[in-house]
């Protein structure tokens, strides 16, 4: 299906998404979940349940979904359909898949969501998992409480067993209030769910991501390639733009969700290397200008990365990530910042945070060479990187601590100059790529 036909349906769909209806009879029709494969070789491997919500239009838990979505096909158990997009919203919580439901008849009846605050009680709800059997799981609700994470309105319920992401917490009518992303850190049996209205809002920054992947124009010449989460973006190929008095060309490369742009000036190269973020788009190009550039180029290639796999390798375990505070006087030879409790504004604006790190392994040689990345993200969605590089060293493998200033790894310029929006700030560790460890802070 073309993306401007996924485009509209969007378009439709957002103004009444939280009274959408079933396409059929309502006494005779009744929504159900679909399942998620991944196809592998000759194996097709079950991922979990997601979400109808319109006709070609599913939404999933990012954490279920493969890095090859080419390999992903949606079933409702008598007629399957291959996905052709997924993009995820700036949360990396849920991600909304289109398929083309004109290819095969269309049998699923798209769920009505309906807000928390118009159930009676708790025990109306009931959470709908699944398992590699297809089969339909129910789980006791004990009990909901609203929160907001990373900006978006969450629930956390304690249920009756194990739960996994992408499973549905519905009413006893069959609407849905819910889909679950994640399992509560503390405590047995609780599970995060992002509500209808976050359901809403990632669709619609979804929609925002299509529409600008629907009028991109890539230049003929530059190329982007993705080793991992390192993007070697190219343009030796490509006929340049022309220059006028003053001017000079940029490669500028810009996170769709982000309100700003990373820029840098290609007076004599041809390529450029860069680390982004796992599950974020990127538009990129090449623009001639006087001043440095605060807009996207006309032409631009479009880059969406998948979400990261948890890191695995050699025996990985992050013992302590966190931010720390360093002395007023700064940081003795040889000492590092002692890991907070508490992240303030103040603390922050100080120029004595530092992110920290403490990790172990089991190598038996040095590995050199591999990204590091370190990203913030603010309640508002943008995304700040720390781009570096790691080393497995066997000297250092039981107890690999280290520290960086948040101020001297360009983390907080943006927020020190705009102010630090309220709301919950994500802080991440990529290691190859992969997601060695992250954390949350507020700020009031």
């Amino acid at each position: 299906m073309r993306k401007t036909m996924a485009i509209l349906l969007l378009l439709a769909m957002l103004p009444v998404a939280g009274i959408i209806s079933a396409s059929g009879d309502s006494e005779t029709s009744r929504a159900v979940a679909v399942d998620l494969f991944g196809v592998r070789g000759e194996n097709t491997v079950w991922l979990g349940t997601a979400v109808p919500v319109y006709d070609g239009v599913v939404l999933a838990s990012a954490a279920i979904l493969p890095d090859d979505l080419s390999q992903l096909v949606i079933t409702d158990g008598v007629t399957t359909w291959n996905a052709e997009m997924a993009i995820p919203d700036h949360s990396d919580m849920l991600m909304t898949v289109i398929y083309d439901s004109t290819k095969l008849p269309y049998t699923v009846t798209p769920f009505s969501m309906t807000d928390l605050h118009e159930v009676g009680s708790v025990s109306e709800l009931t959470v709908l998992a699944g398992d590699e059997n297809m089969s339909r799981i129910n789980r006791t609700v004990y009990s909901v409480v609203p929160f907001t994470w990373q900006s978006v309105p969450c629930l956390q319920a304690s249920v009756s067993g194990p739960v996994e992401p992408g499973s549905l917490l519905i009413t006893k009518d069959g609407k849905i209030v819910g889909i679950a992303v994640a399992n509560w850190a503390e405590g047995t049996d609780k599970v995060v769910f992002i509500t209808s209205d976050g359901m809403i809002q990632s669709m619609a920054e979804s929609l925002d991501a299509m529409i600008d992947q629907g009028e991109s124009d890539p230049p003929e010449g530059f190329t982007v390639t993705l080793d991992g989460n390192v993007a070697h973006f190219d343009w030796a190929a490509m006929t340049l733009p022309e220059t006028g008095e003053g001017e000079q060309l940029y490669l500028v490369v810009s996170d769709v969700l982000n309100n700003y742009l990373t820029y840098c000036p290609i007076e004599g190269s041809t390529s450029h290397t860069m680390i982004l973020t796992p599950g974020r788009t990127y538009h990129s190009g090449i623009m001639a200008s006087v001043e440095t550039p605060d807009t996207t180029p006309r032409a631009y290639a479009v880059t969406t990365l998948p979400p990261a796999e948890k890191m695995t390798d050699y025996g990985f375990a992050s013992v302590v990530c966190a931010i720390a505070e360093a002395p007023e006087k700064g940081l003795p030879d040889g000492e590092l910042p002692v890991p907070v409790t508490r992240v303030t504004e103040e603390l922050l604006r100080s120029g004595r945070a530092y992110f920290y790190s403490s990790t172990s392994y089991q190598v038996t040689e040095t590995m050199e060479g591999i990204s590091l990345l370190v990203t913030l993200t603010d309640p508002d969605g943008n995304n700040y990187r720390y781009e570096s590089s790691w080393i497995y060293d066997p000297s250092y493998m039981e107890d690999d601590t280290w520290a960086v200033s948040l101020d001297s790894a360009g983390l907080l310029n943006m927020l020190n100059e705009t102010g630090y929006p309220e709301g919950t700030y994500e802080v991440c560790m990529y290691i190859g790529g992969a997601l060695a460890d992250s954390f949350t802070f507020d700020l009031p």
